[in-house]
């Protein structure tokens, strides 16, 4: 029996609103849909992930051994509509598991890992004075900030996944809110704060093309320190709220 009939190959909007992602929504999932489409019944998963590293590890060292330009920005595109691939095959085919998970985490830390700093380095070089430095410093932290990101939102998750079994044998978990609330909150993240995972590799590939690498170390740094502190805060915020109501179950 075919796996097609299971789960609608095309992808669905994201559930949660924070999981709305501009670019991922407007170019990286319908573009690995209709890619990977002949191959949607057949495909591993887990080799699209890491297809998905080998080309943004090649396109990085491109970059990094002033390769072809245009050549290495289209493996990293190429690279993030894969990265959207394999959710979508694991998806569709049924073969979420925890080890596909991890692969595809890991390979965002090493991609992202290694192409900030290289980012943070070109921009050193354009930059003249005593103040170079910084850049090297801020494409540093820009890759500390995401792995922050990642590490708490994980964390969240695993503890709040042990406190969602506590309620179902407790109580009936409350409702999260209406369909139209979360389009129109997700539509709202999307808009306002477009500067998500596939949304990061946007900007590098458009600004890098320009040769604008202190602009976008800059606007990196700005955006993914802060998104990484609001994490910090409000998933210890969450944890504290779980500690309390888990005193009543």
């Amino acid at each position: 029996m075919g796996n097609q009939n299971k789960t609608g190959w095309w992808p669905a909007l994201p559930a949660a609103p924070l999981d709305w992602e501009l670019t991922s929504i407007l170019l990286g999932r319908p573009l690995a849909a209709l890619i990977l489409y002949p191959v949607r019944n057949t495909a591993n998963p887990n080799l699209i992930t890491i297809l998905s590293l080998i080309f943004s590890l090649v396109g990085t060292a491109g970059l990094a051994f002033n390769f072809n330009l245009w050549f290495s920005l289209a493996l990293l595109f190429v690279a993030m509509v894969l990265d959207d691939g394999d959710g979508l095959l694991a998806r569709y085919q049924e073969k979420s598991s925890f080890f596909g998970s991890m692969l595809d985490k890991m390979a965002d830390v090493i991609r992202f890992g290694l192409l900030f700093p290289l980012l943070g380095y070109f921009a050193y070089k354009q930059a003249v004075g005593d103040h170079a430095f910084i850049y090297i410093i801020m494409g540093s932290t820009i890759s500390l900030s995401l792995l922050v990101q990642g590490y708490t939102k994980w964390v969240y998750l695993e503890h709040k996944s042990r406190t969602d079994k506590k309620e179902q044998n407790s109580k009936q978990v409350e409702s999260r809110g209406t369909g139209k609330q979360n389009i129109f909150y997700g539509i709202m993240t999307a808009i306002f704060w477009p500067f998500h995972e596939c949304d990061l590799t946007i900007w590098i590939i458009v600004m890098s093309a320009f040769s604008l690498y202190k602009l976008l170390i800059i606007i990196l740094f700005a955006s993914q320190t802060i998104i990484a502190l609001i994490s910090i805060i409000a998933r210890l915020f969450s944890l504290y709220k779980l500690d309390s109501s888990n005193q009543f179950l």
